[in-house]
């Protein structure tokens, strides 16, 4: 992804984090690199991310609908200190149609409720 060789990075990570990529951090046997380095050093090569939301008020969905295309795996996301981020590139992976499989929405919530 960056370009180099991955022998490098781990490299640079393992003798001088600090210098080649402020902020990062080893957790367990895995590193952890803020997102800011990374855009820094790729440009414009990472995606934008969007909150849940924001997301889903730009393609013109519901949140909770959003968060079950996600939890089927039809949307791509990423977790962002706990939180849930899509990229924009996911917009390219929505389905046209309802994906197969998946049953309708309840209609309860516009409907009276028998007393």
């Amino acid at each position: 992804m960056l370009g180099v060789p991955v022998a490098w990075v781990l490299r640079a990570l393992d003798q001088a984090a600090p210098v080649f990529f402020p902020g990062a951090f080893q957790d367990g046997s895995q590193w952890q690199v803020p997102e800011r380095v990374l855009r820094g050093l790729l440009g414009p090569g990472l995606p934008q991310l969007y909150t849940v939301a924001d997301f889903a008020g730009l393609i013109g969905f519901s949140v909770p609908w959003v968060y079950e295309l996600i939890d089927l795996g039809v949307i791509e996301c990423r977790t962002v200190l706990g939180h849930k981020r899509v990229p924009s590139t996911a917009y390219w992976s929505l389905p046209a149609a309802r994906p197969a499989g998946v049953g309708a929405r309840p209609h309860f919530f516009s409907e009276d409720k028998p007393a």
